[in-house]
């Protein structure tokens, strides 16, 4: 996804095969739980890319068939973690903050064009992506009582899509105490910070 080249080849591929693209739906995502000044730099680079650069360089690509034919879906996959950063996962928030925020502003410029953008904001989500990103095996526990089933996930998401929702989040639990926390002055932050850094 990081390759400039192979995203433009796909989305001529797509193009010449189907005629368009109705729904381009960003959903890699990488990441390594651990303290930023003990990641490695490959790790770094491999969030970022998988994460941010891959979802621009395939908008894109695929953007001009969508503009052309004056219709079209973005489903840029991000995380509560985008709207609450927590220790161990500095680059990742960071990457899937910026995904909210390249959503927000592709909306708005392409709100007359007849392609639309939804930015989906799930919690954790019960997949193989925990167990790689933390290696100690202690999170997925930690966080059992939020975690979404990919099943449950994909059906909100595709109700989202027919909706042409702005904004997803889930699960409505964790997105409320994450809007909670970002209300709290910074001394509170400070006195809830160890609730948050579980990871």
């Amino acid at each position: 996804m990081a390759d400039t080249e192979s995203c433009q080849k796909l989305a001529d591929w797509v193009k010449n095969t189907y005629c368009g693209c109705s729904v381009l739906y960003n959903n890699a995502g990488y990441a390594r739980f651990a303290p930023f000044a003990e990641m490695s730099l490959a790790d770094i680079k491999q969030t970022v890319d998988a994460n941010l650069a891959g979802l621009l360089y395939l908008t894109h690509a695929f953007l001009p068939m969508m503009i052309a034919a004056k219709t079209g879906h973005i489903v840029n996959i991000a995380s509560l973690a985008g709207h609450v950063a927590t220790a161990k996962a500095a680059v990742y928030a960071g990457s899937k903050a910026a995904v909210i925020r390249f959503s927000e502003g592709l909306r708005h410029e392409l709100a007359q064009t007849g392609v639309h953008v939804t930015c989906v904001m799930p919690g954790p989500i019960d997949t193989p992506f925990l167990d790689h990103a933390d290696q100690t095996g202690a999170y997925r526990g930690k966080v059992r009582r939020y975690l979404l089933t990919p099943e449950a996930t994909a059906r909100r998401i595709l109700r989202a899509v027919e909706r042409r929702q702005d904004e997803l989040t889930m699960p409505r639990r964790l997105h409320l105490l994450s809007l909670l926390y970002l209300l709290l002055p910074g001394s509170w932050k400070r006195l809830f910070a160890p609730l948050l850094n579980r990871k």
